[in-house]
């Protein structure tokens, strides 16, 4: 019998725009979605940051050490990948690793104790949900 070996098909990349990535956030089926676009948004400033536009980093990611990634490498301090997409694929493996399962409370308290580097970090978020509702 012949053995049948799952090959994944990549598009080309789609131009980043908040429209994309809000469906991209849906296709992937993430949890918290209003969250990770706050994140987006406060860790890109808007999506203009260097980080962003040379690494295609949404999220001003580390490169993972203890769980599955998919960066390419590190570029000025933080993980870099081949597209946007990408970026958001990883920060799924971050989410599965993580915060399975958490709800919003959990969630915030997570990324307040594991993500954030601001102590201000979660009310910003929340500040940035509310203005995006």
């Amino acid at each position: 019998m012949e053995e049948k070996i799952p090959v994944i098909i990549r598009m080309d990349k789609e131009k980043f725009t908040p429209e994309n990535f809000k469906l991209k956030l849906k296709q992937l089926n993430l949890k918290h979605q209003d969250i990770i676009y706050a994140q987006a948004i406060l860790e890109t400033n808007n999506f203009t940051s260097n980080i962003f536009k040379n690494n295609n980093n949404l999220f001003g990611m580390k490169c993972a050490k203890q769980r599955p990634t998919i960066h390419i490498g590190e570029n000025l301090g933080h993980a870099q990948y081949r597209t946007w997409e990408d970026c958001l694929i990883d920060y799924a493996l971050w989410q599965t690793s993580y915060a399975k399962g958490l709800n919003e409370n959990e969630y915030f308290t997570l990324l307040d104790k594991m993500y954030a580097e601001n102590s201000e970090y979660v009310a910003k978020l929340k500040n940035i949900i509310k203005h995006y509702e």
